[in-house]
Parts: structure tokens; C-alpha cells; sequence
């Protein structure tokens, strides 16, 4: 049970350190992950496939920080690079949590159930002349 496949995750993030089988792998947890907190095991749910593909932005950056590529500075030579990877993973966690929400929300709504009938004067279990 995925919610995304690693191409969406490749379309959003670059990495160079991480192959298609390590995303795979990290898509397959975080989909169990976002499965679990909404309570579903809906894979075709718009809400559950964005919150996923969100948990895996954020899982595939927590990855590649701790395997060094988006560390908080690297030198190349004379030149350097500052990453902040925090913060993006910060927001791919907050919408998936928020989409995550808005699912069950959507389901909560949509297990009411209102009890109607006809009533007034000769209408139930009558037939009505025409």
C-alpha cells in the first residue's frame, strides 16, 4: 500500500544519494504512517494521496540530511552552499497533517445519517388517490 511511487517523489526533490529503492522504501513507511493516523486503508482518497505524497517530501529531505547531501553547509573548493532543509521539511510535515485532518473530517461528515420519512395526515402505509 503506496500512496505515490518515487517519480512523484523525484519530480519535487533532486538527490543524488538516494537510488529509486531507498525512496521506494521510505514511500512505503510513510504511507503505512499516513495510513495509520487517518484511520484508513482508502489508497484512492485525493486527501490521503497528498498527505502522502507531502509525508514523502519530507521523509526523502530527512534522508538526505542525515546521509550528508543537504547538510547545513558544504564546501565545493573556493565556493560554498547553505542548506536549509528544515524548514521545507517543516511544511511538507504541516500539509500532511492538515490533509491528513481534512480526511477525516470529510469522513466524519459523511457518516451521518438523518432519519426522514413521510408525514401528515394519510400518507404512510396509505396510497394516495389520484
Amino acid at each position: 500500500m503506496v500512496l505515490c511511487s518515487y517519480a512523484d517523489v523525484r519530480a519535487v526533490i533532486y538527490t543524488e544519494t538516494l537510488e529509486d529503492a531507498d525512496i521506494a522504501d521510505l514511500i512505503a513507511n510513510v504511507s503505512a504512517d499516513v495510513m495509520a493516523m487517518a484511520g484508513s486503508t482508502d489508497e484512492s482518497n485525493a486527501y490521503l494521496i497528498v498527505a502522502g505524497k507531502n509525508a514523502a517530501y519530507a521523509a526523502t529531505l530527512r534522508k538526505m540530511k542525515l546521509t550528508g547531501e543537504l547538510a547545513a553547509s558544504i564546501k565545493f573548493g573556493n565556493s560554498q552552499q547553505n542548506n536549509t532543509p528544515d524548514a521545507d521539511i517543516k511544511t511538507y510535515e504541516e500539509k500532511a497533517e492538515f490533509y491528513i485532518e481534512k480526511y477525516k473530517k470529510s469522513v466524519r461528515f459523511s457518516n451521518i445519517s438523518l432519519v426522514s420519512g413521510r408525514m401528515g395526515f394519510g400518507t404512510v402505509n396509505a396510497e394516495l388517490d389520484v
